[in-house]
């Protein structure tokens, strides 16, 4: 539900909602869903529960703040209107969805919303499933959010396990299209839109990089992003160990620096500022001695990244024997500085590799986020989240909603009103809106109000699309 962004090109010039009348779908596939290709019946891909005890025990073990499944009648008509939207917008997909899923109520202090798909299960925990059941925390409902914008949240985190997005085959049908803006931002941005194939391997570069090492290599080791398999590992070897508790508190030390330049991160805008010579010199020094100390307490084994690499692949760790069968796929999953490390250090330990890796690689990474011939102020990626926010709204219009529902949550509940007034008026003047420079899958809240806005007048053009007078909107 957050999201991130920085600055556009000052060439850029994003068409007036109020003033620009809206042109014809670039391409008629706009009218139309996308063909998701889901090979799995929903039996077979989801896990469903015979009663709410099911249900919450399920959830009990994997979320320790667990309260309660809900009894809301608020929140059950919610979803149930939800679930008549996805039934109306995406027929094929929710063949054998006949039922709203349950929601849990966690008691997490973070104001969100989610759907667990792909989490571990099974005997020995390797198993990804689908649980059917929706999560909300606690602290969300104190926001006062109308119907409409939770219906748009909702829609958004329910899109994801409805439609699969996050399963590997699904999202490169979705990720496989980005292209560079040429003087405006598109009326129907999306996955119906070809896509440059130079563009993209370029971007495929860039996002494997940045899931190694994290999107912010201005600011030396990532300290502030989770997510990149690097960053995780590093933190989960600190945490917890005695003998590195010197060097957890200087990655804790370097996290509050880092926070410190992201002035604008409340807002999905996860761009840093111009660091200082000291900051600079900070950021370098917390980053060294945290490398350092990495390699002197975090353990002795002489892993490979071969092998650190096999494991996250789900592939048997003598793959990184020549010989194997599947060696090669091994090879295919690594960069050519991790198999340089590897090749270079063959005693070492695999903190010890970690520790020389990540430098490596973000020097690359900022040399991928620089090339002239792809400027990363004008390169656009459509992918999982865009895909659910724009699922969001072919739902809510599809029960006669605002179908900009979840970018008004993130405008009226998540921004300021000097924040919120300053993107409107940023919109009706014709105003270039922060895109995000691919710092994170999620985009700035602005940028996603700006296109929901655009979508939902294109969207108006689709009169084959099923609408109904289920809800009022507010």
């Amino acid at each position: 539900m957050v999201a991130c962004g920085s600055d556009t090109d000052d060439e850029t010039q994003i068409l007036p909602l109020e003033s620009v009348e809206p042109p014809a779908p670039a391409n008629p596939a706009l009218c139309s869903t996308l063909d998701y290709g889901h090979e799995q019946s929903a039996a077979e891909h989801y896990l469903f529960f015979d009663d709410d005890q099911q249900a919450a025990e399920f959830i009990r073990a994997r979320r320790p703040a667990f309260s309660e499944i809900s009894s809301d009648p608020r929140l059950a008509r919610l979803m149930t209107e939800i679930h008549a939207g996805f039934v109306l917008a995406f027929p094929k997909e929710m063949q054998g969805l006949d039922v709203p899923p349950p929601i849990a109520i966690v008691d997490d202090p973070a104001p969100n919303a989610y759907a667990l798909a792909g989490v571990a299960g099974g005997a020995d925990g390797t198993e990804r499933i689908n649980p059917w059941v929706f999560v909300v925390n606690r602290p969300l409902l104190d926001l006062g959010a109308t119907d409409t914008e939770l219906r748009g949240l909702f829609a958004h985190e329910l899109a994801h396990l409805v439609l699969r997005n996050g399963d590997t085959a699904v999202r490169a049908r979705l990720a496989q299209r980005a292209y560079l803006v040429d003087g405006s931002e598109d009326w129907v941005f999306g996955a119906v839109q070809p896509g440059d194939p130079e563009l993209q391997a370029h971007i495929a570069e860039i996002l494997a990089y940045q899931g190694r090492v994290g999107s912010l290599p201005e600011l030396a080791l990532n300290a502030v992003v989770g997510g990149p398999k690097y960053t995780d590992l590093i933190r989960t070897t600190l945490e917890g160990n005695p003998e590195c508790a010197e060097t957890a508190a200087q990655l804790q030390e370097l996290n509050t620096l880092q926070r410190e330049l992201l002035p604008d991160a409340s807002i999905g805008l996860v761009e840093p500022a111009p660091a200082t010579e000291t900051q600079r010199a900070e950021l370098d020094r917390l980053t060294q001695s945290i490398l350092d100390g990495l390699v002197s307490c975090g353990g002795e084994d002489t892993l490979s990244l071969a092998f650190l690499q096999a494991l996250l692949a789900g592939l048997p760790p003598d793959a990184v024997a020549e010989d194997h069968s599947r060696h090669a796929e091994l090879v295919d999953l690594m960069l050519d500085t991790e198999l340089a490390i590897d090749a270079e250090f063959p005693e070492a330990t695999l903190m010890a590799r970690i520790a020389q890796v990540v430098p490596r690689l973000s020097v690359v990474l900022l040399a991928l986020r620089a090339d002239p011939n792809f400027p990363i102020d004008a390169i656009r990626v459509y992918d999982l989240e865009e895909d659910a926010d724009d699922a969001s709204a072919r739902v809510l219009r599809a029960i006669g909603d605002d179908p900009r529902g979840v970018a008004l949550f993130l405008l009226n509940r998540l921004m300021t009103a000097e924040q919120k007034q300053e993107c409107e008026d940023a919109i009706a003047a014709g105003e270039g809106v922060d895109y995000g420079r691919l710092r994170d899958q999620h985009l700035p809240y602005c940028w996603r109000f700006q296109h929901l806005s655009q979508l939902a007048e294109s969207l108006e053009q689709c009169s084959e699309l099923p609408t109904s007078d289920l809800v009022q909107a507010g």
